[in-house]
């Protein structure tokens, strides 16, 4: 090995270990999500909140071309939850014989 490939190996895995400390992308997630929670109050026509959008579309692009068919699939899963509305609860059942199991438990 040449000096300069180890110096290029180096540089790259500080780089990828730097990368992994610092979490540069989970960060721009973070601030974008903020952005969109702060146009609750100030509104949607600020310059940093349509840059929160573009920062969602680049995400919502990377997850379908690296894993699409699970993408599909879990989109087509949130849609169908929201038509189908809130799970109800099972109805709870009356038992007639409460009183006698309950004074056989004491």
């Amino acid at each position: 090995m040449t000096p300069l490939a180890v110096a290029i190996g180096a540089a790259l895995f500080l780089t990828g270990y730097a990368a992994g400390r610092t979490r540069p992308l989970s960060r721009l997630d973070d601030w974008a999500w903020e952005q969109v929670y702060q146009a609750g109050r100030t509104g949607r026509r600020g310059v940093w909140w349509w840059a929160a959008q573009v920062v969602f579309a680049v995400e919502c692009a990377v997850i379908l071309a690296v894993r699409p068919r699970r993408t599909l699939r879990q989109w087509r899963e949130v849609r169908e939850r929201r038509r189908s509305g809130p799970r109800r609860a099972a109805a709870p059942q009356f038992d007639p014989d409460w009183a006698a199991k309950r004074a056989a438990n004491r």
